[in-house]
């Protein structure tokens, strides 16, 4: 079967009682709970394997509730475990301030932020590719930051959400990878020249408006039946372009705990990879996207 959509299993390092903007988890922000997360981290790439041959991008975790923790020993080791089966590690930021709002708009704050965890995960013979913004967040600053930094993937953007309190503002964007404007994140088809960024967003139905309706392909947050209409749509749109589509999916680590989680998604992960689907890694999609568009 010809491929329609190449996607990254993503999977946010997370812990169950955090939500520090999420009313549903009355704010909460407790501390994680190390041990379980690091056996959750571990059954996770067990996971990754079973259904994707290893293929899979870890986000990890420092924000305002756990600055470092995962950023050193004994997690450098699982991150370490997770790259040699297959996977790729990227920077995943959490500045939010409990009750109140976030720090992503903070440039200095920001940048201080994501420098420190690049360096961190460096000295502990990590690699990471790229980057992903917590609640979808990334100020237009970070891209030559990004740059810079040679994290060339962003899996920051949920199209159509437009939350600027959270600099959460994907109004307007494809459905589908796009190079991001170094100017406004929000261009595309505009007449500045592309940054080395590539964008690769959550899937998504696209058929909301203004946070309203959205369905995003956000396992933890999904029905079976939402995750696999909404593959459905972005499958069907690349029938209707004539164009593979290139996304993320999204899973926790946190969902490892809860076996009824697991079993679902591994009925998603089967039913997508029958309904033209091709698992890749961050760096693997970016090559296939540059060999079909990048002349």
């Amino acid at each position: 079967m010809k491929t329609q959509v190449y996607f990254v299993p993503l999977v946010d390092v997370s812990w169950l009682n955090l939500g520090p903007l999420n009313p549903r988890k009355n704010f909460r922000a407790d501390p994680p709970p190390l041990d379980l997360c690091l056996q959750e981290a571990e059954g996770i790439i067990d996971l990754m394997g079973e259904l994707f041959g290893g293929k899979f991008v870890f986000a990890v975790y420092t924000g305002t509730y756990c600055r470092d923790k995962f950023n050193e020993e004994p997690f450098l080791t699982t991150w370490r475990r997770a790259v040699t089966q297959g996977g790729e590690i990227v920077l995943h930021t959490h500045e939010e301030i409990a009750a109140v709002g976030t720090r992503n708009g903070e440039k200095e704050h920001m940048t201080e932020v994501i420098r420190r965890q690049f360096a961190n995960l460096k000295t502990g013979g990590i690699n990471p590719i790229g980057f992903r913004g917590g609640l979808y967040g990334y100020a237009n600053f970070l891209t030559p930051l990004l740059e810079e930094l040679g994290l060339n993937i962003d899996f920051s953007a949920a199209p159509g959400i437009n939350k600027k309190d959270r600099e959460a503002v994907w109004t307007g964007i494809p459905c589908s990878a796009f190079y991001l404007c170094p100017i406004d994140k929000t261009h595309s088809n505009c007449q500045h020249s592309l940054s080395n960024i590539l964008e690769i967003p959550i899937g998504t139905d696209g058929k909301g408006t203004e946070n309203e309706n959205y369905h995003y392909i956000d396992y933890d947050l999904s029905t079976l039946e939402t995750a696999t209409g909404t593959w459905d749509i972005v499958r069907q749109r690349a029938f209707d372009t004539g164009e593979p589509q290139f996304i993320h999916t999204l899973f926790h680590t946190f969902s490892m705990s809860n076996p009824v989680m697991i079993e679902r998604y591994q009925r998603f992960a089967d039913y997508i990879l029958v309904n033209g689907g091709q698992p890749v890694k961050g760096t693997e999609a970016k090559k296939i996207y540059d060999q079909l568009y990048i002349k």
